[in-house]
C-alpha cells in the first residue's frame, strides 16, 4: 500500500572511494560514454541527472575515468613466429570494426584510438 503522505524515497550511499576505484578501472560516468569496461550510471542504476549531480561533490569535481589502451607490439623475428591472419574485431555500444589482418604490420598497433 502507497503512503500518501510522504514521498517515497530510496537511500543509496555511494563511497567516494568505491567510485574513484570504479573511475580508475575503466568505468565512465555515463552509459553513452562506455568502452566496454562498464559505467557508474548502469551500476547503480541512476539516471544522467543523478551522475550530473554526484559529479559536483568536490572530490569529484573534474575526475575522469582512467582508460586503458593497449598497444600489442610485435618483437617476435623469425619464421617460427609466424603472424595470425585472423581479422581483430574491435566492438563498442555503436559499432563494431573488423581489421583484416593483412593492414596490420610488424610495429606498434593502437586498437583504439580515443
Amino acid at each position: 500500500m502507497v503512503n500518501k503522505n510522504k514521498m517515497a524515497t530510496q537511500k543509496i550511499d555511494l563511497k567516494l572511494s568505491a567510485l574513484l576505484e570504479d573511475l580508475d578501472n575503466g568505468l565512465t560516468w555515463f552509459k553513452k560514454e562506455d568502452v566496454g569496461y562498464g559505467n557508474i550510471q548502469e551500476k547503480y542504476e541512476a539516471t544522467e541527472f543523478h551522475i550530473k549531480i554526484i559529479q559536483k561533490h568536490p572530490k569529484l569535481v573534474n575526475v575522469q575515468p582512467n582508460i586503458k589502451i593497449f598497444n600489442i607490439i610485435d618483437d617476435v623475428t623469425g619464421s617460427d613466429h609466424d603472424i595470425d591472419k585472423t581479422p581483430i574485431v574491435i566492438k563498442s555500444q555503436t559499432t563494431e570494426e573488423i581489421i583484416p589482418a593483412a593492414t596490420l604490420t610488424t610495429e606498434t598497433e593502437t586498437f583504439f584510438n580515443l
